[in-house]
């Protein structure tokens, strides 16, 4: 009887790291559709979330959980796009602690990428000049 509870706890033990990291992966994809894939955004209107410090992804998330922050309504960029707009609070606030704290740690492990933007020399020289 030990016995069986001892591999019935070990199996346990063993897939629960399993689930979690799916659960993490499938949270991510939804976050993708939005900031791009890992988190890395292709639009200037979306920020990247790739390589944020998870202490400030973190806040972030629990700011929007608060609605203490601007929800603006945005469409889904990518994936299965026929999904309705929402928002950031809409987001936030279907997010456990433990989520919150897996997303953050996940998107903090990935490497940050600086956005392309256009870049016009002749209007740039005109600023520096003033």
């Amino acid at each position: 009887m030990k016995r069986k509870l001892f591999f019935v706890l070990s199996a346990l033990t063993l897939g629960i790291p399993a689930l979690a990291s799916a659960d993490v992966d499938a949270l991510m994809q939804d976050c993708n559709g939005c900031h791009g894939d890992n988190g890395v955004s292709q639009w200037s209107d979306v920020p990247t979330i790739a390589g944020l410090a998870e202490f400030v992804h973190v806040d972030a998330l629990f700011i929007y959980q608060d609605e203490a922050r601007p929800c603006k309504e945005s469409e889904y960029r990518q994936g299965d796009t026929s999904r309705p707009a929402t928002t950031m609070c809409a987001i936030a606030a279907d997010l456990s602690e433990d989520d919150i704290e897996a997303l953050a740690a996940a998107y903090a492990e990935l490497p940050y990428v600086k956005a392309k933007q256009e870049f016009d020399a002749d209007l740039a020289a005109a600023g520096k000049a003033l």
